[in-house]
C-alpha cells in the first residue's frame, strides 16, 4: 500500500467518524463504506482504533 493509499484510508476514517458526529448518518455510511474498502490491506493499529471509534459512534444511530 502507498502512502497516498494509507492516507486516503486514514483520512476516510476520519471523516466518516466527523460526518457521523454531525448527524449525517447515510453520508457517514456511505464515506465509512469507502474506508473500509481502502483499508482492505492496511494493517495499522491506529487505523483499527480509529474504525472501533467510527462503530461506536455510529451505535447511537
Amino acid at each position: 500500500m502507498s502512502q497516498v493509499e494509507r492516507s486516503r484510508a486514514m483520512s476516510g476514517i476520519k471523516l466518516a467518524s466527523l460526518t457521523v458526529t454531525v448527524r449525517d448518518p447515510q453520508e457517514a455510511a456511505v464515506v465509512g463504506a469507502q474506508a473500509l474498502k481502502d483499508t482492505h490491506s492496511l494493517r495499522s493499529r491506529r487505523a483499527a482504533d480509529d474504525l472501533r471509534d467510527l462503530a461506536r459512534r455510529a451505535t447511537v444511530f
